[in-house]
């Protein structure tokens, strides 16, 4: 996987939940290809020592989540169905990559598919669809 300090990382305004597992980067690098990454701190360990399966799946779903966001504007959009393989452990000494891409964009959801990797081995594969919602007031603020 290709990872940079020169991608455009979307400011998405995490809130919530996002606060306290992230902080989550992501970027846009093409057409409907995202890319992704979390530094891994103590926090996001179990008890064996490597990536908790929650923080992996979380920032899958966060990628996905924003790629469909910005691909439509930044117009918000709500999880329906996520799906996630494990296939290896997450290291706890370094950060956890991920690439997020559109597959099929439509008026009213997005089929994305994401892949997680750490220390150069593919982690974890995910799938899932989003809805666009109406915008409410106050989106992305505090």
């Amino acid at each position: 996987m290709d990872f940079r300090d020169d991608y455009d990382w979307i400011d998405y305004a995490a809130r919530g939940f996002n606060l306290h597992v992230g902080p989550f980067f992501i970027a846009c690098v093409g057409t409907h290809e995202y890319r992704m990454h979390l530094d891994i701190r103590n926090e996001h360990l179990n008890q064996g020592g490597v990536v908790h399966g929650g923080v992996s799946m979380t920032l899958a779903d966060n990628a996905m989540g924003i790629a469909t966001s910005h691909a439509a504007g930044m117009v918000p959009a709500s999880t329906i169905e996520f799906g996630m393989k494990f296939i290896a452990a997450a290291k706890g000494d370094g950060p956890l990559y991920g690439a997020a891409r559109i597959e099929r964009r439509t008026k009213d959801v997005a089929f994305l598919t994401a892949e997680l990797w750490s220390h150069g081995r593919k982690t974890a594969t995910a799938s899932g669809i989003w809805k666009y919602i109406e915008p409410k007031t106050g989106w992305g603020r505090g």
